[in-house]
Parts: structure tokens; C-alpha cells; sequence
């Protein structure tokens, strides 16, 4: 299956799913979610970074890749405060 990459429209897309803050194409923040090789895959920097807080927004978001053959990578951390 061949994918193709996010452009400014699919960045728009994502910006109304959960809003300007929360997603990016800016390359000083996307460099920064660059994550460790696996399983001898090379990683790559994101095109785009979403940073979506419900389970609709992922809903949102997982579908409109889906239909734009947009490939997903999800990134996860957990901030614990005591």
C-alpha cells in the first residue's frame, strides 16, 4: 500500500479536529517527537504532529487518514505527577 504525505490541507484538516494549538508542521517541534529505531527500522522526523486529548478527536483523526491513505505513527508518553 503506498501512502501519501500530509500536506497543508491534511494540516488544516487536523487543526480542525483539535484545534491550532495542538497540531504542527513546524519543524522545530516535529524534530522533537522523532522516536528510536525498531526493529531495525529507521525512524523519521513526523510531517505533521497532532496531540489530540479525547477519544473522539482520535476517532476524528484515525478516519480522515484512513480515507486520505495517510500513514499514522502513534506516540505516547506519560507525565505522572505525585
Amino acid at each position: 500500500m503506498s501512502y501519501k504525505l500530509p500536506d497543508e490541507k491534511d494540516l488544516e484538516a487536523m487543526i480542525g479536529i483539535v484545534g491550532k494549538e495542538y497540531a504542527t508542521n513546524n519543524k522545530a517541534i516535529t524534530a522533537s517527537y522523532l522516536s528510536k529505531s525498531v526493529m531495525g527500522l529507521e525512524s523519521q522526523i513526523p510531517d505533521i504532529v497532532v496531540r489530540p486529548k479525547y477519544v473522539e478527536e482520535i476517532r476524528k483523526i484515525l478516519i480522515y487518514c484512513s480515507q486520505e491513505k495517510i500513514a499514522v505513527s502513534p506516540f505516547w508518553i506519560e507525565i505522572v505527577v505525585n
